[in-house]
């Protein structure tokens, strides 16, 4: 069965294709694993049964078993979602049953990290909470690891659309 990525012409128009070396290319990259998991990614796709059972669905690039999207199509790999690494090896993002789009991030158990989610549990307690001043992101949820008891995991809404604004006043 081919690839459904293929005919969609609309999503992917012909300018993101390439011609059948450029797909020989982009294939031979692959194998050579030029998008494949790094060790960052790795963490992430190892926890991602744990993180489903919690009602997190991370993207399928870090679904276990996973096939690269492009495979099949003449569409350059650059152009597709699950081709790209995380940018910050501690946050990901992921889906809840909701659908609503949250950022899960690791905080070991380190010195520069120490006091953390202490701070993180305060600026999210009632107390705080409600005060107009207090802007800081809310604090949704938090797990440990399942297997790495030095550490712990933060859940707050996905802010990823904020990068790209100016940062003018701290």
């Amino acid at each position: 069965m081919a690839n459904s990525r293929q005919h969609d012409y609309r999503r992917y128009p012909k300018w993101m294709r390439g011609i059948q070396a450029d797909v020989a290319a982009w294939e031979q990259d692959t194998r050579d694993g030029v998008y494949g998991l790094d060790s960052e990614e790795i963490f992430w796709r190892d926890l991602h049964p744990f993180l489903l059972e919690r009602g997190y669905r991370l993207r399928p690039r870090y679904t276990p078993g996973w096939t690269p999207s492009w495979i099949g199509t003449d569409i350059n790999p650059t152009y597709m979602e699950d081709s790209h690494a995380i940018l910050l090896p501690g946050v990901m993002d992921a889906r809840r049953e909701d659908r609503s789009t949250v950022a899960i991030k690791w905080i070991p158990d380190e010195f520069h990290t120490r006091n953390e989610i202490d701070i993180l549990r305060y600026l999210a307690s009632d107390a705080l909470r409600d005060d107009p001043r207090n802007h800081a992101c809310p604090l949704l949820d938090t797990f440990s690891h399942p297997t790495i008891s030095a550490g712990i995991f933060t859940v707050s809404p996905w802010l990823g659309t904020l990068i790209n604004y100016p940062i003018r006043y701290v």
